[in-house]
Parts: structure tokens; sequence; C-alpha cells
């Protein structure tokens, strides 16, 4: 199960609307269908206010391996870029 599902289930299992998660989340309630559909994906400060909201731990909504592999593909990235401008 991917981290748009577990969002969802979280939410559902505590009886939180999409448009109560938004209002307590400073976001819009389309902004929450779309990370629960996974079109779109939260910062880490907005993940740990879900998981406040739920009562989850956040890392039951984060694959460990798909966050480091993000940071690797930005750290690769930057670090080219600075190459680039000291060479």
């Amino acid at each position: 199960m991917g981290m748009a599902e577990k969002i969802k289930e979280a939410r559902n299992s505590t009886s939180i609307t999409q448009e109560k998660m938004a209002e307590v989340l400073g976001v819009t309630r389309n902004y929450v269908a779309q990370m629960e559909s996974g079109r779109k994906k939260p910062s880490l400060e907005l993940l740990y206010k879900i998981a406040l909201l739920t009562k989850s731990d956040i890392r039951e909504f984060i694959d460990e391996d798909e966050v480091f592999i993000e940071i690797k593909r930005k750290f690769a990235k930057r670090a080219e870029e600075v190459l680039r401008e000291i060479s």
C-alpha cells in the first residue's frame, strides 16, 4: 500500500472528512483528494500534521526506500550543478 492509500485509510479510520482535514491542514479539499489519489505528495511538514491529526506514526506513511531515492536524486542533481560551476 502506497502513501496515498495510507493517508486515506488513516483519515477514514478517524472519521475525518476531506473537508475537515483540509480545514485543519490549511489546504483545499481538492488538495487532500489529490494526496489520497497519489497525484500530489505532501511535504514532510504536512505529512507530520496528517499523522498528528489521525493519531498515526508518520513512519506509517513513508516508504523509506522512496525517500532515500528522492534525496539521492536531488543531491546528485545539485552535485552536478556545483561541479559545473567550479570547473
